[in-house]
């Protein structure tokens, strides 16, 4: 191949790619389709965001509902012990005193 046939080849190649280039950056359909994308990503984040939201809202209802299975967890077992002991569970364990 000759260093004429490169520079040829060259010439064709840029030309191809200036060509395009301007294609893709001048094409009207290509600016509302970014357009669309921008919305829509926008749309994304939006959702995300209440997603987010409620996710939060969620766990904040989960840690609620933990801390309060276990106080009962604790109830139980301070009624399994108060059983365990013999003692009615109307009378406190301290009063096991006679009377």
């Amino acid at each position: 191949m000759g260093i004429f046939e490169m520079v040829f080849y060259l010439a064709i190649a840029g030309i191809i790619g200036e060509t395009a280039v301007k294609l893709v950056r001048g094409h009207p359909a290509k600016e509302k389709e970014i357009k669309r994308l921008r919305e829509r990503v926008e749309d994304l984040d939006q959702k995300l965001d209440h997603t987010m939201t409620e996710l939060m809202d969620t766990r904040a209802m989960l840690d609620d509902e933990m801390t309060m299975r276990s106080e009962l967890a604790e109830r139980v077992d301070f009624a399994e012990r108060l059983l365990a002991s013999g003692q009615p569970p109307d009378r406190p364990l301290h009063e096991s005193g006679g009377r």
